[in-house]
């Protein structure tokens, strides 16, 4: 997925909330929109280098998205909203779905939505719901990085459908050899992602690489549960 609109370097401030943060830009304080709800706390830290896409639409509240962080010298993209984006231009190039097409996104299910639909040519289905993963401890991803009920939810409806159902964990990150739940923070997800396994639900994780122009899908990595 390549980065659309014009780069620019910059150096962390702070995060006032979510999806915001003030960045340095040649020397000049810039409030900045963050498209990543998670905490990323141990990415975002003051003088981190950082890179930017300067929007051209003039009614935007903020000029620049932040896209990308520099940790151990390589680029970590900090767009987890795009994750879905992602698996999307990946999808014909992975040999897990092979033979599969998006069929639906944003699938209204009760209590929630799910991610994708997939269907292949012989007629077999298979709910799909994408997790960004930034958090990554000693080569382990770990999902989430802070509570979620909302993700409890999904694979729970998920676990229901068994076969017919993935979860599929993006690394935003290349320094991943493998990707758990984060037992620590959220052991009820935890705990709930083990059952939609047993319950026949496939779990698969892909790492992303990132550089200065663009962001996409490289290999798999076992998801360990």
């Amino acid at each position: 997925m390549k980065f659309e609109g014009r780069l620019r370097d910059c150096e962390f401030v702070e995060r006032p909330n979510r999806f915001a943060a003030y960045v340095s830009v040649d020397g000049k304080r810039e409030y900045v929109h963050v498209p990543d709800s998670g905490r990323l706390a141990e990415l975002l830290t003051p003088g981190r280098p950082g890179l930017l896409v300067e929007s051209s639409n003039p009614d935007r509240i903020t000029r620049y998205t932040l896209i990308a962080v520099k940790y151990a010298d390589v680029w970590i993209y900090v767009g987890g909203a795009r994750a879905n984006d992602l698996f999307a231009e990946a999808l014909p190039t992975l040999k897990t779905f092979a033979g599969y097409k998006i069929a639906r996104r944003e699938v209204e299910v009760p209590h929630g939505r799910i991610d994708f639909l997939l269907e292949n040519d012989e007629g077999g289905s298979l709910y799909v719901e994408v997790k960004s993963v930034t958090l990554v401890e000693d080569g382990v991803g770990l999902f989430p990085d802070a509570p979620t009920a909302r993700g409890k939810k999904h694979v729970e409806y998920l676990a229901g459908l068994g076969s017919g159902a993935a979860v599929v964990f993006v690394v935003q990150r290349p320094d991943c050899r493998e990707v758990r739940p984060n037992e620590g923070t959220d052991p009820v997800f935890a705990r709930a992602l083990r059952a939609a396994a047993a319950a026949g639900v496939g779990l698969y994780a892909y790492v992303c690489t990132t550089g200065r122009g663009l962001v996409e899908v490289g290999w798999k990595v076992n998801v360990v549960i």
